[in-house]
């Protein structure tokens, strides 16, 4: 079963600031297509970030943002997203 984002946030109650973000909901569920799921779960396996997966994909949503209430700049953001890699491939 896929994870969602409420067990991201339960298991991440650090990242609590970003319950209701709309922008983080969409990183998470662009990170939850299955292609992506499986495309972190072969990079990992050959040696690689997992999120070099779709890394892109993450990049090119920001970009076509005008207000984004996510900045992926920010080193917290940046490992809260490595969080959510965490979360949706632990139970694969």
């Amino acid at each position: 079963m896929k994870a969602t984002f409420g067990d991201f946030l339960a298991q991440n109650p650090n990242c609590s600031k970003f319950d209701g973000n709309p922008d983080a909901i969409a990183i998470f569920n662009l990170l939850s297509k299955d292609e992506n799921i499986i495309g972190m779960i072969d990079a990992s396996e050959a040696g690689k970030p997992a999120l070099s997966a779709c890394v892109d994909e993450i990049e090119a949503y920001f970009d076509s943002q005008q207000n984004s209430k996510v900045d992926l700049t920010d080193n917290f953001t940046r490992t809260a997203v490595g969080r959510m890699v965490k979360t949706i491939v632990t139970p694969f």
